[in-house]
């Protein structure tokens, strides 16, 4: 397979797990069995008594929101692989092995993230456990910043791309009907 069929291959799925990661992500804001009010204060909680306040009154909804975050993760770490190789195929750049399981931190974190949330809701009083949760719900974060700049790279090139083709067509088109009228 040649460098441009491979980057396309990889781009045409990029782009359909973007879709399916928007559409993956909906339902978080709108389904009431699965939407966390103040997820974002609950997840970067600097006690544990503010996290427990929190977290008691939305025991129910939260262990939802974990179940269906599973489907998240897997959705969202295709798309940061496929997202991590557009950007591999399109820097000409050969990364290691190793170094490409890079895009599989976000999602073991946020597994990780997944089973402190349940063992502080079952173990309110676990200090040590919520220490964990606190570094590693931020080294989750941090590591999803270089996927999010990535993903915003590649969508502004395609949207540039996309505009560059439209007027291009539209040149195209242009000269077209200047030919036929000039006939």
């Amino acid at each position: 397979m040649s460098y441009k069929d491979k980057l396309n291959s990889a781009s045409n799925k990029w782009a359909i797990l973007f879709i399916g990661t928007i559409v993956a992500f909906l339902p978080f804001y709108h389904s009431d069995v699965i939407k966390v009010p103040k997820l974002g204060k609950l997840q970067f909680s600097r006690k544990l008594e503010e996290f427990n306040a929190l977290a008691l009154k939305l025991s129910d909804a939260i262990y939802n929101n974990l179940l269906y975050d599973v489907v998240f993760i897997a959705v969202y770490t295709l798309f940061f692989y496929f997202a991590f190789k557009v950007f591999e195929l399109s820097s000409k750049a050969s990364f290691t092995k190793r170094f490409k399981m890079v895009f599989v931190i976000p999602g073991i974190l946020d597994l990780l993230e997944n089973l402190l949330t349940c063992h502080l809701l079952s173990n309110p009083d676990k200090t040590l456990v919520f220490d964990i949760f606190f570094w590693v719900v931020r080294a989750k974060f941090t590591v999803i910043i270089p996927f999010v700049i990535i993903n915003f790279t590649i969508v502004i090139y395609y949207l540039i791309k996309l505009y560059d083709a439209y007027v291009i067509r539209k040149k195209e088109r242009q000269e077209h009907k200047t030919a036929i009228r000039s006939e």
